[in-house]
């Protein structure tokens, strides 16, 4: 397991929202399917924090050290981007700033960021899903693709293409002064 490269997965951590929790978990396990060990924060972060640090303090003020370790454990990430949080954009520019290549996921109504998508951004390509049935579908060989060639989606997704696709009607409305 220590040779499978690795990928982060990260989006909103909430607890009232077990929707993103079952979908990092079923992103968890087509990355294993396709033979890439895993950092998921609410896991891993969680689980070590609770180990080493006695009272809620310590880990509150340890979480984000462990969170970027991890992150930066990891060859490629994939963020659910479906949900705004801080924690999310500090990772997103972690990952820039540390030239880690990530894929973005989100429902098609949800109205990313400009900054998320833009030349620098360490998210490569951005797919939409709108269910479990996606995600199956969509993952698989793109985590072919990059077990083959690491640098697959540096290579092949460029920020214009991102735009392209990404910059829906909803998208431009939201930014509408980017068009003016």
């Amino acid at each position: 397991m220590n040779n499978q490269p690795r990928i982060f997965i990260g989006g909103r951590l909430h607890k009232t929202r077990k929707d993103l929790m079952n979908t990092y978990e079923l992103i968890d396990g087509i990355c294993h399917s396709s033979d890439f060990a895993t950092y998921l924060p609410h896991r891993d972060s969680r689980n070590y924090i609770k180990e080493k640090y006695q009272t809620p303090q310590e880990r509150a003020m340890h979480l984000l050290e462990v969170d970027i370790r991890g992150l930066l454990s990891c060859q490629h990430g994939i963020m659910v981007l479906n949900a705004p949080s801080h924690g999310v954009g500090i990772e997103l520019e972690i990952a820039r700033n540390n030239d880690k290549d990530l894929i973005g996921l989100a429902h098609p109504r949800t109205i990313v960021s400009p900054n998320c998508i833009g030349i620098g951004s360490a998210v490569k390509k951005i797919f939409r899903y709108t269910g479990d049935e996606d995600l199956e579908r969509l993952l698989p060989p793109i985590l072919k693709e990059l077990r083959k060639d690491p640098n697959f989606l540096k290579k092949t997704y460029s920020p214009e293409e991102i735009y392209r696709e990404w910059f829906t009607k909803a998208q431009k409305e939201s930014y509408s002064w980017m068009h003016e």
